[in-house]
């Protein structure tokens, strides 16, 4: 055994009893890709190298601020001014030594998200809310690929998930994105298509979205459930266990103090998301 493998061994040690070493093995020899490195995706990089997870992928092209502070795992007053994939590299190396990290510094692009995908064994969407194209790329290539990709959303104090497996319904069926769509359309059909239930529609009125500024408030406390939630998903999917997918989406929030599974068998292109779309679009996009 080598010293890599001596470090694995007793770093994920007490992952034994609910891991077990079959899967842990799975987990070692996976290859993982994390778009976005912000608020969610940061989070997802330290939750797959303390899971042991042994490979990933992660692309982003911009650097820490000091704004970032209060929700990203790798924002310090340390490393303002660093760019984000090497900062997390180093923390994702930091966990496990031995972790194979590929860097893609410029963000995911049409040249090269075919590189992003290859080897990979599952997709953990974290671009910020505002980039569609982006996402809208990362979720056909994948599509085309035969890869699930599982993305969370920060809602308030709390967060869902939706995963879009290889088949079933897909990213622009469920989220009913069309080249009609203004950006912000798109944008705003994104946001209902996350957060089906509005838990949090009590304590975040959606005016707080600034689409104008790309702006939006947010929480380590949302960030850490959606890291939880995407994470498992992303181990049940890497182990051969059953996961759920789209239409299906959950969403807990621990300030209302509830949970909801919503199965939306025709996404936003149901008749109580298409009217949830003209009020918001009315009082939101109007302004």
């Amino acid at each position: 055994m080598n010293q890599n493998d001596q470090i694995y061994e007793e770093a994920f040690a007490r992952n034994k009893g609910l891991i077990s070493d079959e899967d842990q093995q799975k987990l070692k020899n996976a290859r993982v890709a994390i778009a976005g490195l912000g608020a969610v995706g940061g989070s997802y990089v330290t939750t797959m190298a303390r899971l042991g997870v042994g490979k990933i992928n992660i692309a982003d092209l911009d650097i820490f601020e000091r704004v970032n502070r209060n929700r990203q795992a790798g924002a310090f007053e340390s490393t303002i001014g660093q760019p984000k994939t090497s900062v997390m590299e180093k923390m994702a190396k930091d966990i496990y030594p031995g972790m194979d990290v590929r860097i893609f510094d410029k963000g995911i692009t049409p040249e090269n998200i075919d590189e992003f995908l290859d080897g990979v064994d599952v997709v953990l969407d974290g671009i910020d809310f505002f980039q569609f194209d982006a996402r809208q790329m990362l979720y056909r290539k994948a599509r085309e690929r035969n890869l699930a990709v599982v993305g969370s959303a920060p809602l308030g104090f709390g967060s869902s998930t939706i995963t879009f497996g290889p088949s079933g319904i897909s990213f622009d069926e469920y989220f009913d994105i069309t080249d009609k769509l203004t950006p912000e359309e798109k944008l705003l059909k994104f946001g209902m298509g996350m957060g089906p239930s509005l838990l949090q529609r009590s304590y975040y009125p959606v005016k707080v979205v600034n689409f104008k500024d790309h702006a939006a408030p947010s929480s380590i406390l949302s960030i850490v459930l959606a890291a939880n939630l995407t994470g498992t998903q992303a181990f049940k999917i890497l182990t051969g266990k059953e996961y759920t997918t789209a239409p299906t989406t959950i969403h807990f929030d621990p300030y209302v103090q509830q949970l909801r599974t919503v199965v939306l068998k025709k996404g936003n292109g149901s008749f109580i998301q298409r009217l949830k779309f003209w009020y918001v679009k009315k009082y939101l996009l109007s302004k």
